[in-house]
């Protein structure tokens, strides 16, 4: 309990700052000289950003505002993407560190798909001639995509994702993930798939 107190703590704090401060501050948070540290905090960060449905109050949703502003879906790619990510870890803390910054990646990801969705939607409302524009194609897509990705199953999912997605609307992080981003976090997903 002291941990996720620190993690609400120091979120709130490092979203306050200005400019790139509060993105070095949670890599040198999360990232902790312990590798079964930062496994727990990845593994607190990720339940406070899909709580159960009991569990959902407004410390939750504070938490997952202050940690995308603190830069917190940047910190995940690098950590997906870094070659020496828990190089002093033994395989079981780096798979179950993996597996927790994949756990987070996809339901960002999704909040990111739903934010995006959600943006071009006010377009249209706003001005009916932006429906046959790019963007709203785009948007079909990506809305095609998620109704791929997302089970029927995973609705704990498809709840915070979209909670997440309605404070991410103005916060589309930008620049969008590149393909050798994305081919990187396919190849990570497949691998541990397998075991």
């Amino acid at each position: 309990l002291k941990l996720l107190s620190q993690t609400l703590d120091f979120c709130r704090d490092a979203a306050a700052l200005e400019g790139n401060q509060p993105y070095t501050n949670l890599k040198q948070y999360v990232l902790s000289k312990s590798p079964s540290k930062t496994v727990y905090i990845l593994e607190l960060i990720h339940s406070m950003l899909m709580p159960s449905v009991e569990m959902r109050d407004t410390e939750s949703n504070l938490f997952q505002i202050n940690f995308i502003k603190c830069g917190g879906i940047n910190l995940i790619f690098d950590i997906l993407t870094s070659n020496d990510f828990l190089s002093h870890g033994d395989n079981n803390l780096t798979r179950s560190a993996y597996m927790s910054c994949l756990k987070i990646i996809k339901l960002l990801l999704i909040a990111q798909a739903y934010a995006f969705i959600i943006t071009v939607s006010h377009e249209i409302k706003s001005n009916a001639k932006a429906i046959n524009g790019e963007r709203h194609l785009a948007a079909c897509h990506v809305q095609d995509a998620i109704n791929i990705i997302i089970t029927n199953v995973e609705h704990r999912m498809k709840s915070s994702a979209t909670i997440i997605a309605k404070n991410l609307t103005s916060k589309l992080i930008t620049p969008q993930p590149g393909m050798k981003l994305v081919q990187a976090l396919q190849f990570i997903s497949w691998s541990s798939s397998i075991g």
